[in-house]
């Protein structure tokens, strides 16, 4: 597993993995958006220095996604490459001390992936 700093070329995978009907089911936007929507979100955030972003990769092939958004970090890993560890290593390579989670309670397989990366539940909110 390795992690690559997300670029314009990459917009049309997280477009498929962010539109994924698993990943927005256990999303906190469950709302619907346009590609041309999507590609304009990561365009201002690219430009936000409260923001850092990765492709996670693994054996070559893009896996998923993690990011840091003033703190609050986020992951969304393809349904087919699940509970293969390739989130909890991500966690571990990219998050810092003070870093925090808010995973949906019905989210039990985010929020084991979490714990397994250290990350200690404190009420709603997971921090490391």
């Amino acid at each position: 597993m390795r992690l690559k700093a997300v670029s314009p070329e990459d917009l049309e995978f997280l477009y498929r993995l962010n539109t994924d009907p698993f990943i927005r089911a256990v999303s906190h936007n469950k709302g619907h958006f346009t590609f041309d929507q999507h590609c304009e979100y990561w365009k201002k955030k690219s430009q936000d220095p409260d923001f850092e972003a990765a492709i996670i990769i693994d054996n070559d092939t893009m896996v998923g996604c993690i990011r840091r958004d003033r703190g609050l970090i986020s992951i969304a890993i393809s349904p087919e490459f699940q509970n293969k560890g390739v989130g909890t290593e991500a966690l571990k390579d990219f998050c810092k001390p003070g870093d925090k989670a808010e995973i949906l309670t019905e989210n039990r397989k985010s929020a084991r992936c979490f714990e397994k990366a250290g990350f200690k539940w404190e009420s709603a909110i997971w921090k490391r």
